[in-house]
Order: C-alpha cells, then sequence, then structure tokens
C-alpha cells in the first residue's frame, strides 16, 4: 500500500480530489454571503495550505501539487473560465515562489510554499474578476478586500504551520517506534 501511495500519479490524483473536495465544502458557506466576491477563497485558505504542507513536508513534491492545481483549472475553466484562470495563476504563482525559494532550507521552503499556496486562492480569484470584468469593487469595498486579504495570510499560515507541526511529529513518532 505504501508504495501505491507514493506513486507521483496516485499523489497528484489525490492531490486533485482533496483540492477538489475543498473547494466544493467551502462554496456553500461562502454561498450565504453572495455580496463578498470569492469568499470560498478564503474559506479554503487554511485547508489548502494545509493540505500542501502536509504534502510537501510528507516528501511530496512542488510539480504534483501544481499538476493537481492545474488539473483543478481544467475543470472548473469547463464551467468558468474566471475560475479556471484563477487556478492557473495560483499553480503559476507557486512555481515562481518555489524557484525564489529554492535556496532556503527543505523544511522551512515546505512550509513556506504552503503558506503561499493556500493564501493564493483569494488574490488570484480578485484578479482574474478583475482582469475579466466580472468583478469591479466599489470604493467601500476596498477596506473589506484588504481585511479578506489578511485573513486569507493568516488563515494560511495557520493551515500550514498546524499541518506540518502535525506532519513532523507523525514522523518522528514513526521513526521512534520502528527504532
Amino acid at each position: 500500500m505504501k508504495q501505491f501511495l507514493s506513486n507521483p500519479i496516485v499523489r497528484t490524483a489525490g492531490l486533485f480530489v482533496a483540492l477538489f473536495a475543498i473547494g466544493f465544502a467551502t462554496r456553500m458557506p461562502a454561498w450565504q454571503f453572495p455580496h463578498i466576491y470569492a469568499l470560498h477563497g478564503v474559506l479554503a485558505a487554511p485547508f489548502c495550505a494545509a493540505l500542501a504542507a502536509w504534502h510537501l513536508v510528507r516528501g511530496g513534491s512542488v510539480v504534483q501539487l501544481v499538476a493537481a492545481t492545474a488539473l483543478l483549472a481544467v475543470v472548473l475553466g469547463m464551467m468558468s473560465p474566471a475560475m479556471g484562470l484563477s487556478f492557473v495563476l495560483v499553480a503559476a504563482l507557486t512555481l515562481a515562489v518555489r524557484a525564489c525559494l529554492r535556496s532556503v532550507p527543505a523544511a522551512m521552503r515546505s512550509v513556506a510554499v504552503a503558506a503561499v499556496f493556500g493564501a493564493l486562492d483569494y488574490p488570484c480569484a480578485l484578479a482574474v474578476g478583475l482582469a475579466l470584468g466580472s468583478y469591479g469593487p466599489s470604493a467601500e469595498a476596498l477596506p473589506m478586500i484588504a481585511l479578506l486579504l489578511a485573513l486569507s495570510v493568516a488563515l494560511s499560515l495557520f493551515g500550514a504551520f498546524v499541518a506540518a507541526s502535525l506532519a513532523d511529529r507523525r514522523s518522528a513518532k514513526c521513526s521512534n517506534s520502528s527504532s
């Protein structure tokens, strides 16, 4: 079973399913506030960051994470070009951040990339919405957007740190029990 789960295609498919489930689950509460554009991106931030941190800390690659995100972009893009392009942007920026952090120690890099990955959903949805004309904020909405951006970053950091800490604890527990 362990060999099956370490297969990169299986891991990528698992990430895709998890990302899709996170998106689906966070859309439902966001529908309760239809006046807040892309609220599900803020709600998904800690879960996406936690998923990415768990994956990266446990030896997964950023390429698998980006491939799963790109697959999600294709599926969502069939429903709405704005949703698809938003996740294309998330995937591209995640790769760019990973490239910028290549000299950072692996453990720190994994958490940083995961936190950025989780935090990118809301700002990317806003940027694509603005670019495509599907969203045009009023001046009164700017403080709310700033607050939601900050909340997205904070929740993403929380999710990444908690998941990385749990993954480290689990790895330490497994290595202690095997010796």
